[in-house]
């Protein structure tokens, strides 16, 4: 089956997958409200994002996951309808580029990090790009590389999760 449309297709068992990661991205991003929204953010939940190098269903589950999480944020539909699309559309990439983690999490951390900073901060709350570019992807790498080793160095994730 091509990557396309194994990402595409869904059955009862992806829809599970994907409502679990939701749940608890939801839950991770809410519990830690705090820290999770605002001109400087850290969201405990990306530490999650590296399960899309192991199946669709993972980088579908992350999505709906910011979207849900991000009706709450101050900043609008900037937030939760362009952020969940964009998250769609690396989780493709880091699914895609599954085989070079490294590459495909940094690459996930610079355009996420850059997108959060342009688009709910700048655009839908004025928040100068130069105060908030460079931490927020630092804080998206953080979170994709520590979710990364984490994952990896767990010998029963793979076994528990994988397809």
């Amino acid at each position: 089956m091509n990557d396309l449309k194994k990402f595409f297709t869904f059955g009862t068992r992806r829809i599970v997958r994907m409502a679990i990661i939701a749940a608890l991205y939801y839950v991770f991003t809410m519990v830690l409200a705090p820290i999770s929204f605002g001109a400087l953010q850290f969201r405990a939940a990306n530490l999650l994002k590296p399960l899309a190098l192991l199946s669709p269903d993972f980088g579908w589950g992350l999505s709906l996951g910011v979207f849900f999480a991000n009706t709450a944020s101050p900043f609008g539909a900037l937030d939760f309808v362009v952020m969940p699309i964009i998250d769609l559309c690396m989780v493709f990439v880091v699914w895609k580029l599954r085989g070079q983690p490294v590459i495909a999490l940094g690459l996930q951390a610079i355009v996420t990090g850059a997108a959060v900073a342009y688009f709910p901060l700048y655009l839908g709350g004025g928040v100068p790009l130069a105060f908030t570019l460079l931490p927020i992807i630092a804080a998206q790498a953080i979170a994709g590389y520590a979710g990364h080793y984490l994952i990896w160095n767990n010998p029963n994730v793979k076994k528990v999760l994988g397809d």
